[in-house]
């Protein structure tokens, strides 16, 4: 952070009331707008930052009512971090999407995100929600919901994507030779955009695949092609009859009723910012050299 930004946020901290912070987690490193990221990892990893009376980690997140100091002195962190964050903060929310509903915030789709009961009050005032990726229309179960966009980005991207697991029930139990297919992969086809009729053959990744229940299959999925598991089992001829999502990453779907919302546990949240941390470091470290701040 420049210096002027930084001395703009300690006039703007000295003369304001203080906020609360609503957030779902700040880096403790931010906390310090008169020192460069630098010296505030360097302060942080000297242990001159306590959090609660405990030295603080770089990798720390603070939450409203968690008291920080550096050097002995209190900071009132929360102001800064509301102000950074827009008052607001970043929002996560597990959604588990009944059949039908489909995963989009197009306010003129019947069936959108927007028109869902439990989620009505979500997207009130014109809050900006959306979902990180999608679930078909015809399948259920979790869907992450946030207005973190640097988040959902991370948890897709094709060379970090975070896996995904589904409960699959099929047509009629699946033969050991056709569950080992599904595991090692199958060439499909997907189309090259959504609605397009143009389609691209391959063959998917390497996956996990386990049996479940009678005609059931848990596959754990590291990438997110279109109507992907309908079309590896169509390949090997069978149906799918029933699709559900139970886990994205880091986040469960656990005992969530269909059509409910609830938001995201704290552990959740931190593991969904740090990879979100860990892309934005790597995109850092393998891109084009930055331009220095003026």
């Amino acid at each position: 952070m420049g210096r002027s930004r930084a001395a703009e946020l300690l006039l703007l901290l000295a003369t304001t009331t203080s906020a609360l912070y609503t957030g779902a987690g700040f880096r403790v490193v931010r906390c310090f707008p008169e020192l460069s990221r630098r010296a505030a990892d360097a302060a942080v990893a000297a242990g001159r930052v306590r959090v609660n009376g405990e030295t603080a980690k770089p990798s720390l997140r603070l939450r409203s009512g968690d008291t920080l100091a550096l050097d002995g002195k209190k900071r009132d962190w929360e102001a800064l971090a509301a102000k950074l964050e827009g008052g607001g903060g970043l929002e996560y929310y597990a959604y588990h999407k009944p059949e039908g509903v489909a995963c989009t915030t197009d306010a003129n789709d019947r069936r959108s995100l927007r028109r869902a009961p439990a989620l009505k009050k979500l997207f009130a005032g014109g809050k900006r929600i959306f979902p990180a990726g999608r679930l078909d229309v015809d399948s259920c179960g979790l869907v992450v919901l946030t207005n973190d966009g640097a988040a959902a980005d991370a948890a897709l991207q094709p060379s970090s994507k975070l896996a995904k697991v589904y409960e699959v029930e099929l047509d009629r139990r699946a033969a050991d030779d056709d569950v080992a297919a599904l595991a090692a992969g199958v060439e499909i086809a997907t189309p090259l955009q959504r609605g397009s009729k143009a389609e691209k053959t391959g063959k998917t990744l390497p996956c996990d695949v386990a049996r479940g229940d009678g005609r059931g299959l848990v596959i754990t999925l590291a990438e997110g092609r279109n109507r992907q598991l309908r079309r590896m089992a169509e390949a090997l001829g069978y149906e799918v009859t029933g699709l559900r999502r139970v886990a994205f990453g880091p986040v469960s779907l656990g005992d969530l009723r269909p059509g409910t919302l609830r938001p995201l546990a704290a552990a959740e949240v931190d593991a969904l910012l740090a990879h979100k941390d860990k892309v934005a470091k790597a995109k850092r470290g393998g891109g084009q050299r930055r331009r220095p701040r003026t």
